[in-house]
This record gives structure tokens, sequence and C-alpha cells, in this order.
């Protein structure tokens, strides 16, 4: 009885998106009347109208977080674990050892320090452009000549954008039905102002992760800065504070229970309109390989024996990874949401009517193509993962992909990241490989991805590559041993500084390490310079030159490029047909939803602060957390440590205090709300109804995990209290700088 009574509440949500007043994530410039309507109702004191003017007061930061300016001086907050890269790299640099752990306060701008291989993306406008985009698409045009026409009328418009000295994004809404231009300054040269040290930033860590109620005060400032003619530019000493045209006024009032709240930010990808084929993908097929990947290599991470400080930024986020996919299996069986997609479809058979044979089609081609999937998708992945999680194969990796495309024009390429615009991305990547790595590490998770590929695709075409790369340089050292007179397993451990082995993949990964020239062998600073400026010559070589290059690893990513280029072509059923054709049409035709699924586009979404029940145990908690449950929850080590200074904070009274809740009689740190969010979202403004800053969006409830692919009215997002990092401006760091300029008294 229970199950058929929740399966019939997801059905009345499936067939009704927009039936709750806290579902949708909209364009500011195109919010329906009934939900202008009902965000009045709900407690909006501004116009609507008007929301769409805070715009350019949001920023996309380093291309995974959200963030918003909060002074006129190019001041702007995001959450801490979106920062968290900026500090992981700094941290590996013997200038910056330890500020991971113990946070940074810059006393004065000239102390503000530059984020390695950050950039922003400021709103400055955000226009329909569909009509350009499909511009020369004919009925009759097929779908290549179709993938074609919008590749070069996107980036036609993206290049006279670049050339206005702005940086566009051309983004597809649900499937290509529509086509966005998002119009950025695109900001190179952002520094860190304050992070909290790490114990507060990451208090409960990958524990609380997804849970509530949290204490975790998850902010960190930074600062854009520009030339000084107001210009984007990479970073200089001559360079000036941004000036934004808008920025958000903090409340330093807070919130109570049913306080109207509101969210602009980048919400990362939702599926909400997805068939049961395709979760049955993802749950059966995509998912379990995911979390058997991202857990193995989390593991070697994790390996006391291993210098893994240069991956903290890469093992928090597989840390969050693994979570969320193993709740996301267990949520959906739960709510039993595949069960409930076929019994949509079904109904929606039941009223197509003369459209009947049309959709038919669609799922029936949808399914084979996911069916297919099956036979090649953990082998993409684990290329993926080579191109991904590996700093040293994805630096050859892109170093494969620039020299096979820089000979086309940038219209013409068929990555976007190999566009003109974005090629600043890729040398920050090259400059920073020897930071965000370590030869021994990279060793341990590339031999493991190798075996896997190995035991999964014993025939794999990378495996039979790099087995004739093997067997040439085991040659080469065996004539080499010949000349100097020794036995091959002394000149073995000459050359690479390893021990024999007869394991032959661990003799692959010996040779990648010891005879390439654009990873280092120490963290010397001559050997690091040596090995970036070969990076950069490679880079800068005309197309075609890096093929004839001897270097096992430069050749290992050629291998997985090429390889992946294959595949994907083979394969172009699921690439294009899928979204481009049979998704669009399904969507659009037969859902007709009430709002576009997430896109890392900027959006708006509302609701409610509430309490939180969980749904597993039906224990409740208040919408507000505290200072003292911080206190409470030390133990006097990692995730849930404090510095005596902190604890000291704790006994004090902060009762006259304006940052002091009079609810819950303590300082406020993280609340919950109904707001609709997902990934993406992190670091996204929280504003109350006058559009005012009151915190952060930072996580959600388990309930939302499943928020991708359903909105469920039990779910809460998870917001730090933007009083609690005002309340450590003036009670822990003495951040007169700060507050004066951010108008706090």
């Amino acid at each position: 009885m229970k199950r058929t009574f929740f399966s019939t509440i997801v059905l009345i949500m499936l067939y009704s998106p927009g039936t709750f007043s806290t579902e949708g994530m909209f364009l500011t410039s195109e919010i329906p009347k009934n939900i202008s309507q009902r965000m009045r109702k709900d407690g909006l004191l501004m116009n609507p109208s008007k929301i769409d003017n805070l715009k350019k007061a949001i920023i996309k930061v380093a291309r995974g977080g959200s963030g918003s300016f909060i002074s006129p001086q190019g001041l702007l907050i995001t959450n801490h674990h979106v920062a968290y890269r900026c500090l992981a790299t700094l941290n590996a640099t013997k200038k910056h050892r330890g500020i991971l752990k113990k946070g940074y306060y810059a006393k004065d701008k000239t102390l503000e320090i530059p984020c390695p291989g950050y950039d922003l993306l400021v709103v400055s406008e955000i226009t329909d452009v569909t009509s350009q985009v499909t511009k020369g698409i004919k009925k009759k045009s097929s779908l290549s000549e179709k993938s074609k026409i919008i590749a070069k009328n996107t980036e036609l418009l993206a290049d006279k954008c670049t050339k206005k000295q702005f940086y566009c994004e051309i983004d597809s809404f649900q499937n290509g039905h529509k086509f966005f231009m998002t119009t950025y300054i695109n900001i190179k040269d952002v520094r860190l102002v304050y992070a909290p040290s790490l114990n507060l930033g990451k208090f409960g860590g990958d524990i609380d992760n997804w849970r509530f109620p949290r204490h975790t005060a998850d902010f960190t400032f930074l600062r854009a800065w520009v030339s000084p003619d107001g210009k984007t530019t990479d970073y200089s000493i001559k360079n000036v504070p941004y000036k934004p045209e808008k920025f958000l006024k903090i409340s330093e009032k807070g919130i109570s229970m049913n306080s109207f709240t509101m969210v602009l930010g980048f919400p990362g990808r939702t599926d909400r309109f997805s068939t049961s084929k395709e979760l049955t993908f993802m749950t059966s097929r995509a998912v379990p390989a995911r979390l058997k990947y991202y857990g193995s290599i989390l593991k070697i991470l994790e390996n006391s024996k291993l210098d893994t400080s240069p991956y903290e930024g890469l093992k928090a986020g597989l840390n969050n990874a693994v979570k969320y996919y193993g709740d996301l299996t267990k949520n959906l069986k739960k709510i039993n949401l595949i069960s409930t997609k076929i019994s949509f479809e079904k109904n929606l058979k039941k009223n197509a009517g003369k459209n009947i044979k049309e959709l038919h089609s669609i799922l029936s081609s949808m399914d084979t193509i996911y069916t297919n999937s099956d036979k090649w998708y953990e082998q993409f992945l684990i290329y993926s993962l080579f191109s991904r999680i590996t700093s040293s194969v994805k630096t050859s990796f892109i170093l494969s992909r620039w020299d096979r495309l820089k000979k086309m024009k940038s219209v013409d390429r068929s990555d976007d990241l190999f566009k003109d615009r974005n090629l600043y991305r890729l040398k920050n990547v090259l400059q920073s490989t020897d930071l965000t790595s370590s030869r021994k590490v990279e060793s341990e998770i590339i031999y493991y991805l190798l075996v896997e590929l190995g035991k999964k695709f014993p025939n794999d075409s990378v495996l039979k590559s790099l087995e004739k790369l093997r067997i040439r340089y085991i040659n080469e050292m065996k004539r080499e041993a010949k000349n100097r007179a020794m036995t091959f397993e002394d000149y073995y451990r000459f050359s690479t500084v390893k021990d024999f082995t007869n394991d032959k993949i661990r003799q692959l990964v010996h040779i990648l390490f010891s005879k390439t020239a654009i990873f280092s062998w120490t963290r010397l600073e001559r050997e690091l310079k040596r090995t970036l400026s070969t990076r950069m010559k490679y880079f800068n070589l005309p197309s075609g030159k890096l093929r004839k290059i001897k270097d096992p690893l430069v050749e290992m990513g050629i291998i997985i490029d090429e390889e992946m280029i294959r595949l994907k072509k083979k394969n172009s059923d699921f690439f294009k047909k899928l979204p481009m054709v049979l998704k669009q049409n399904y969507v659009m035709n037969f859902i007709k939803p009430s709002y576009y699924d997430a896109n890392f586009t900027m959006r708006l979404s509302f609701g409610l602060v509430d309490n939180y029940t969980e749904s597993s145990t039906g224990k409740k908690h208040q919408y507000l957390t505290s200072f003292k449950g911080m206190i409470a929850k030390f133990k006097g080590k990692q995730p849930f440590n404090l510095s005596p200074a902190i604890r000291a904070l704790g006994t004090r009274s902060f009762e006259k205090s304006p940052l002091f809740d009079k609810h819950i009689k303590d300082i406020p740190l993280n609340f919950t709300t109904k707001l609709d969010t997902t990934g993406g979202n992190s670091g996204s403004a929280v504003l109350n109804g006058q559009g005012e800053l009151i915190g952060l969006l930072f996580d959600g409830t388990p309930e939302s995990i499943v928020s991708d692919y359903i909105y469920r009215k039990d779910q809460r997002s998870i917001c730090f209290d933007i009083r609690f990092a005002l309340f450590l401006l003036k009670n822990h760091i003495k951040g007169t700088r700060l507050l004066n300029e951010l108008n706090i008294k």
C-alpha cells in the first residue's frame, strides 16, 4: 500500500512539472507569470521583473561553481569547497605550504594571492539566439548537416562576441529546442582574500556531506582584478580591483521559519524528463561503473604510504562523487522511479492519439541505443578517466588533441575547449601539471586503470597499441644495455630507477615516467622549469609535429585521444542522435515541460525556509543550526576538529550582537530551505525578498540527491548563513578592512 501510494504521488509530480511552488529553475528574463505571482505571495518584496537586474552580480567561478559580487571593489563570495582547488594548488607550492589547513586572510589588497588556473565569468547579458543558431537548417537536413550548421553558427556568434572583448557561451536548452547566449566578462586574475581554516571550511567533512544538521563554514572571499584601463588580463602587479556594474548588499537580519528565499546561480545538469530505459542504464551500468572506479582511485589517494597532498582537490571531488552516486542509487530504488517512469510512458502512449507511432518509434530507438551502449560504455569511461583524472595523461591528451585541431580554423574545431577563446585554459592546465600531481601517485592510478581495462576488455585497441610501445622501448633498453656491457636487469634499474619486474603493465608504467620529458622527476625548481618549458614547446609545435616526438607519455595521450574519437564516431547515435533528435522530440512534443532542465546557465529558484524531516527515519530537525552545535560536535580530530581560539569564542556570550539569532539563542551557521537546486549551484547567492544576500547554497539533504531526475517536496537545500562569516570577520580574524569594504559596522 505504501509503495503504491508513493508511486501515485510521484506520477502526479511527473505529469505536472511545476505543480509545487518551489519546483523549477527559471531564466531570470523569462519568469512565467504564475511563478511571479507565486513568488509575490510567498514573500518576494521586490518587483519580479527587477530580479533580472541582479544577474550582473552573479558569477560562474572556475567553470564549476557559483559566486556573487558583494562590494564595488570586486570582492566576491563563494563556497570554501568551490575555492578548494585554489587552496589545494597553492598548498602544493613551497611558498604557501600549509595554507589549506590554516586558511588565509590578506590584511591588505597587496597580500591577496593569485589563484592558479581560476577565472571568473561575470554575467553581462542573456539573449535568445535560437534563430541565429538554427539558420540554414532545413527539414530535409541530415543529422550530420544539422550538427555542422549548429556548430558553425554557434562559433560565429561566439567569435563575434570575442572580438567585442567579451566571452560568450551558447547553450542548448532541452537538447536543441532553444539556444541562449550568455555574454560574460571573463576575468583571469582571481585572488584569494579570506579562506577560513580547513577545520571551519570543511567541518564535518565527508561524514556530514549530503546530511543535516550541518555546522560548516563553507565560504571563501575572492577578488577580481583587471588591468588599469579596466580590461581583463592575466595576473600583473599593475592590475587593479574590478569594479562590477552590480553587487549584492549583505543583510544582517537573517531568516526565520517560512522566510522567502531565492537563489541565483549556475545549477549543473538535471535530467528530469528522462525515460525508464535511460534511468535503467544509469542505475545498472553508468553509476555502478563510476562508483567502482572513483572508489578505487580514492583508495589510492588515501594510501598513507604515498604523498597525495597535491591531490587534495581531486580527493575532495571523488569523495563527494562516491557519496553522491551511492546515495543516488539507493534513493532512486527507494522511490521506485523506474517503475513510475514505465507507468508514465504507458500513459503517454494511451493519450498519444495519432502521434502514437512517432512516440513508439522514439522510445524504441532510445531503448536500442541504451542497450547497445552496454558494450562499450565502461571502456569509454576508462579512457575518459585517463584524460580527466590523471594529470600526466591529461597533459599528453591535451597536447595530442591540440596538435590535431590547431590546423583548423577555430570555428571548425569539434571540441569547444580547443577554440581560440579557450586556449588560455589549456595553457593553465599545462602550467599546473606538476603542482597537481606526483610521479608515484600517477603511476599507481594509471597502473590500476590499465589492469582494469585489460580485465574487462582484453582485446582493447589502446592496450594493443601500448603493448607495442612497451616492446619498442624495452628493445631499445636491451640494445643500450648491451652497448654498456650491462645486464638488462641492471640497465633497467639504472634507466627507470625501478627494480625489474615481469609485470608488463608495470614495465609500461615505469617506461612512461622514466622516458618522458613532460613530467618532472623531482620538485626541484630547475626540474619543474624544464618540464614546463617542454610542455609549452610541444604545445606550440606546428600541427602534426607532435606525432613525431618519441616520448612514451606523449604517445599514450595520442593513443587514447585517437581511440576516443573512433569510439565516439562509431557510436554517434549515442552522442548525437539520442540527444539532438530523439530526446528533444520526446521532451518537447510529448512531455511539454513548464521549465528547462538545468544546463549550467544562470537560473533562478525560490522557496521558503523550512524544517527538515529525514525520510528514512522520520526524525525532525529545526531549520537553523548554531555555533554551539558546532562546538558540541568537536572531537579533537578531523573532520570534527576546532582550534583553541574558535573553542574559546564558543564560551563567550554574543547576545547583544546584531548577528545573534533570537530563535536559536546563538550565532547561526546553516539553514534549510525548499529551494530547487543541484550540483553547480554551490556558492550560489541566497537572497531574501528584497534581493539582499543572506547566505550561500552549499549542499542538500539525502532526499535532494535525486533532484537531477525528479523534484521531491521533502528535499531541502542546505545553506550557509552569511551572519557566521560576518561573525568570524568581527570576532576571530578582526577583519576590519573587509567589514569596512562591506559597509558592516
